[in-house]
């Protein structure tokens, strides 16, 4: 508790004793009122069905809050457009969130193995940096999931974000929900069911 007395040298003993016990009681109520100011969380839980019905918790998994959509930061960061040719043609009637997917698949898999493919990869894997350092660059706040698929975001500001996290658990999984956090606790369960549409 912090006290600040302010009180002149005063003839009547009573007196000094009154500026006193008001000075400790207007810092008591100042302080309770900062400590009544509930603290702003948001608790995330992440986890898919596989084939025979188990649930897998996404463990170890980034997550973001983003300032932006990320299909837009997508759009911004012209995703699509600097892929390799072959790239270009299997994606150009299906979404950026799609083309993104498959194209993380592809660079972390075997698809460029064959010397031939070496230069697609090695283009792949510039504009998957590009977006990446967009993310980052759009990111207010972030965290990782634990070994259950569990994460809290902790003294976060409220107001509106996007929360984006990847998976490839199965098949490659994309959430990118808009999200409204309201001033104390808050949660969301991530799961196949509000996965961004991959087409």
């Amino acid at each position: 508790m912090k006290i600040e007395i302010q009180a002149k040298r005063c003839p009547i003993f009573k007196g000094f004793i009154l500026v006193l016990l008001l000075s400790i009681c207007s810092c008591s109520k100042q302080e309770t009122l900062v400590n009544s100011i509930p603290e702003t969380f948001l608790t995330v839980e992440a986890g898919v069905v596989s084939g025979n019905g188990d649930v897998k918790p996404v463990a170890r998994t980034d997550l973001y809050l983003l300032d932006k959509n990320f299909e837009t930061i997508l759009q911004e960061t012209k995703f699509n457009s600097e892929l390799p040719e072959g790239l270009k043609e299997r994606f150009s009637k299906r979404n950026l969130l799609r083309a993104f997917a498959v194209t993380v698949t592809a660079v972390q898999g075997n698809s460029f193995n064959d010397p031939t493919f070496r230069s697609e990869k090695e283009a792949s894997a510039k504009s998957l940096i590009k977006t990446l350092n967009a993310i980052k660059s759009h990111t207010i706040y972030e965290t990782t999931t634990d070994f259950q698929g569990k994460a809290q975001f902790r003294n976060i500001k409220p107001g509106e974000y996007y929360l984006l996290s990847f998976s490839e658990l199965n098949s490659v999984s994309i959430w990118n929900l808009k999200t409204t956090i309201k001033t104390g606790q808050n949660s969301i369960i991530l799961d196949q069911k509000n996965a961004a549409p991959i087409y």
